[in-house]
């Protein structure tokens, strides 16, 4: 998860320069150049909270396992049970 991370951040980052390479191109008042920083940065650390918080939602959860009947299950992890190899067969259910 930490390569996501890294990518998520990085990808941020890159619109967060390139969105201020955009307004270095005129010239505007000093004054309202810092209060554009201070609002970039403001944003940028916001960003950065919200997917730190993205990310320790998602590690609740293992992997998404699809059965052969097309079922999809996500287990959600607890740290304080041991892990369990999955079941050779899909279990039987009826609907």
């Amino acid at each position: 998860m930490s390569k996501m991370m890294s990518v998520i951040a990085i990808a941020a980052m890159m619109s967060l320069a390139s969105a201020a390479a955009v307004g270095a191109e005129t010239k505007p008042a000093p004054d309202a150049l810092e209060r554009a920083e201070e609002a970039l940065r403001e944003g940028g650390e916001k960003i950065m909270r919200a997917l730190e918080l993205i990310m320790r939602a998602v590690l609740h959860y293992d992997m998404p396992e699809i059965r052969e009947n097309g079922d999809i299950i996500i287990r959600r992890r607890n740290p304080d049970r041991p892990k369990k190899p999955p079941p050779d067969r899909p279990d039987e259910t009826t609907t």
